[in-house]
Parts: C-alpha cells; sequence; structure tokens
C-alpha cells in the first residue's frame, strides 16, 4: 500500500506548521516567530507561574536535546513580598518547633520505667504460640536459609 502522489506524511505537516511564522507581542513591539518559538515561549512562561506540567515538558525538552544546564547556573526562587507583621508572625510559627521543649520537673523523660504513662513502657509482643520471650525454632526449622 502506498500513498497517493504528493500526499504528505504527519512528520511532513508537523515541521510545516512549526516552521510557520506568527506575529508575537514584545512589550510595545511585534515580532515574528515561529510557532514552535511561539509555544516553548508559552511552556517557559507557564512553568514559570508554578505549572509543574510544563516544568516537566521543559525538562523532557532539554534532555531529548541534550542540552545540560552550565555547572554554575542554579535556581533562584524568591518569595512573594511580605509585610513586616507577617513575616514576623510565620518566623515565629516556624520557631516553635527549632528548640527541644523542656519537660517539666516531676516527670520522667526517655520513657523511662515508672514514669506512669504506658505509652512510655517497651513493649513486649506475644510469640506466635501466646507465650511472652522468643520461640526456638523446632528440629524442621534448624540449618535451613530462608530468602
Amino acid at each position: 500500500m502506498s500513498r497517493t502522489k504528493g500526499a504528505r506524511n504527519v512528520r511532513t505537516i508537523v515541521h510545516e506548521v512549526a516552521r510557520e511564522q506568527v506575529a508575537a507581542r514584545n512589550g510595545e513591539a511585534d515580532r515574528k516567530i515561529s510557532v514552535a518559538e511561539a509555544v516553548l515561549l508559552q511552556i517557559r512562561h507557564l512553568a514559570m507561574k508554578g505549572n509543574i506540567a510544563a516544568d516537566k515538558a521543559l525538562d523532557k525538552l532539554r534532555v531529548r536535546n541534550n542540552m545540560e544546564p552550565q555547572e554554575h547556573a542554579g535556581i533562584l526562587l524568591v518569595p512573594k513580598p511580605l509585610a513586616t507583621a507577617e513575616w514576623i508572625r510565620q518566623a515565629e510559627i516556624a520557631n516553635r518547633f527549632r528548640e527541644k521543649p523542656e519537660m517539666p520537673p516531676g516527670n520522667a523523660q526517655d520513657g523511662a520505667p515508672g514514669s506512669g504513662n504506658p505509652v512510655d513502657q517497651p513493649v513486649q509482643k506475644p510469640s506466635r504460640n501466646g507465650s511472652p520471650g522468643k520461640r526456638r525454632p523446632g528440629p524442621d526449622m534448624r540449618g535451613r536459609i530462608f530468602r
């Protein structure tokens, strides 16, 4: 089965569409760019706004075209501007958990016996036969290696 004369395959059509020129506004000036460049600029714009799918698409294109990042390049994440009062509030919340809280006097620490709290006591699990402690392997289990 062959193609009719003059028929184009999908790859040819995609290349032709990608090379078409479209008008793009850059600030006040209009300029002509290819459809492929317009698509890449739009994906980059979405990725910079936080769109994870667009960021993954850019990474795939970078890998596919062997565009390794420069050795000393990095990403600078700039948080949104905060009012001073909001910044202080967020810092106080973050600092709440940075220091180890002190136990009030009279409480045992580290789950020591005698603390009175059943949660702090070590758990002794019963073996399969119901009695506490370790069970020795039977004669048929000795010397076998299980994987």
